[in-house]
């Protein structure tokens, strides 16, 4: 499954697909909230980086 989101936390893109059995509301609803984790710790993720990019110049 590909999610795409802003920092606000709004959708942009969505994109999954079912391979082997088609998925349930339930279990997209969960990838969904992985997602929703996994694109917050990126956000932290790079602006931590940025942030250390910025005082070394």
């Amino acid at each position: 499954m590909n999610v795409v989101m802003n920092e606000a936390g709004g959708f942009i893109e969505i994109q999954g697909t079912a391979e082997g059995h088609a998925f349930q509301r339930n279990e997209l609803d969960q990838l969904l909230v992985l997602a929703e984790k996994g694109v917050a710790d990126i956000v932290v993720a790079q602006g931590s980086a940025l942030s250390d990019w910025r005082a070394a110049q």
